[in-house]
């Protein structure tokens, strides 16, 4: 495998997966984030450390999918791909993650008296959805990701997973 060539033809691909990875049927992005799993494992040592970024990328950002087929898939490789990285860099993910989590957790709903609550326009209750759609979805992503660091990992307790775990429990509850 000859370097520039080899480096361009796995760009062309990366290409081809990142455009699948945004496609309108949902049945093309889980076949997208399976091929990405098998991709990264068999060729992780020929990557180079942008195009494992561009990797790690794309399937991070099918984790917050509204498909749970999907998302599943994209933690099978989201695993795979913490599984080969080594543990500082796991561990800057984790605080980068930890953070995302924090900052995404659903916001305690103050009950208002029926005189106190103001009508939204249509505009303004489109924008409400919108912006907690793409909270949802953060969360999503986020919590996701810190559990297929844990999962990387199962015969170990790295010092990234109590924080991981931390993260991850302020994220369970259960909605009335």
């Amino acid at each position: 495998y000859s370097g520039d060539k080899g480096e361009n033809d796995i760009s062309r691909v990366l290409n081809v997966v990142e455009t699948s990875a945004k496609h309108d049927k949902w049945q093309v992005r889980h076949a997208a984030a399976n091929f990405l799993r098998c991709f990264q494992g068999s060729h992780k040592f020929l990557f180079t450390e942008s195009q494992t970024a561009r990797i790690t990328k794309i399937a991070v950002s099918l984790l917050g999918d509204d498909r749970r087929e999907v998302s599943s898939a994209a933690m099978a490789a989201v695993t795979g791909i913490i599984a080969a990285m080594s543990s500082g860099a796991v561990a800057a993910l984790v605080d980068k993650y930890c953070t995302e989590a924090n900052r995404s957790k659903m916001k305690k709903d103050t009950k208002k008296s029926g005189s106190e609550q103001v009508e939204l326009s249509e505009m303004e209750e489109a924008e409400k959805k919108a912006k907690e759609l793409r909270r949802t979805k953060k969360q999503q992503s986020s919590v996701f990701f810190l559990c297929a660091t844990i999962l990387s990992q199962p015969y170990e307790t790295p010092r990234y997973v109590p924080k991981a775990l931390a993260a991850i429990s302020k994220h369970s509850f259960k909605r009335n």
